[in-house]
């Protein structure tokens, strides 16, 4: 397949296949694309990676206060005393 081929398949690809097609490649072939990059184009990615991070709502959330921090933990204290115990490896 020659390149202008591969970028037509690549146009055509979801952002799914794209990353799926990404992660398949060897480290090495990975490297080797990065590198044919100018810097305008490492930039878009890397900003257009941003905006999609932005997008999906990544990164932390707001930090809990210390009164909610301590009904969290008395809720899964709550929570794991219900349970009934795990027999364990001998069954009992």
């Amino acid at each position: 397949m020659t390149p202008e081929q591969r970028a037509s398949v690549w146009r055509q690809m979801t952002p799914e296949q794209r990353m799926d097609a990404w992660k398949r490649l060897p480290p090495e072939q990975r490297q080797a694309i990065r590198q044919k990059l100018t810097p305008e184009e490492r930039d878009a990615i890397r900003q257009h990676m941003q905006e999609q991070r932005a997008a999906n709502g990544a990164g932390p959330g707001r930090r809990l206060s210390a009164e909610e921090r301590r009904q969290l933990r008395d809720q899964i204290y709550e929570s794991n005393r219900a349970r009934p115990p795990h027999p364990g490896k001998n069954g009992r």
